[in-house]
């Protein structure tokens, strides 16, 4: 069965909390023509069931920045964008690697290269407002990690977003991957 963009507006928003603001991201979605074939093939009992992403984060963190948003991370909802997330998941990133001597490009000898995301949006926030990005790395395999940030409005005190970006370690000279560098396991794997 076909569900039309005016039908998930009557069944969403006459709700409050998740099923409205679900529907504010499936417009989102829907009119910017990213995958309009969606409401072909969505049911209006699959809109309100489909499965949730979960993120769990640490209880430790390594890193701790603050980052005021600038009005390019603002959008035309005039809240933080979803593409500037991962922004500012790069520059806090880049701000703990620089704190122990490190860039993207050298990490202990190799460069990163970033494999996956995962993005929860937890509120919103607006130009302005200076954010709390808490990093973590978890999950260190052979050749890579994933690093973890928690994106915290520095004034209200409330979550805005939820990040996981999957990281390889590359060896850019010769386009291969490369093991995790040693002093890099010393500095974030879990017998710190």
């Amino acid at each position: 069965m076909q569900i039309s963009l005016s039908r998930i507006q009557e069944l969403c928003l006459p709700r409050k909390g998740n099923a409205q603001l679900h529907f504010l991201r499936l417009r989102d979605t829907l009119t910017s023509g990213v995958n309009r074939s969606f409401l072909r093939k969505t049911s209006e009992r699959d809109l309100f069931f489909m499965p949730r992403v979960r993120l769990d984060l640490p209880d430790l963190f390594l890193f701790t920045t603050e980052i005021p948003l600038r009005v390019s991370d603002i959008n035309y909802g005039g809240h933080l964008g979803n593409d500037a997330v991962l922004s500012l998941a790069q520059e806090a990133r880049m701000r703990f690697l620089r704190s122990q001597g490190w860039s993207e490009q050298d990490v202990a000898g190799v460069g990163i290269i970033m494999t996956d995301a995962v993005v929860l949006y937890r509120s919103e926030a607006f130009y302005g407002d200076v954010l709390t990005i808490d990093v973590a790395v978890a999950d260190l395999q052979q050749l890579g990690c994933d690093f973890l940030f928690r994106m915290v409005n520095k004034a209200s005190g409330k979550e805005v977003a939820r990040v996981k970006t999957g990281i390889a370690f590359f060896d850019y000279g010769n386009r291969k991957p490369s093991p995790v560098p040693e002093e890099f396991r010393r500095v974030c794997g879990p017998a710190r």
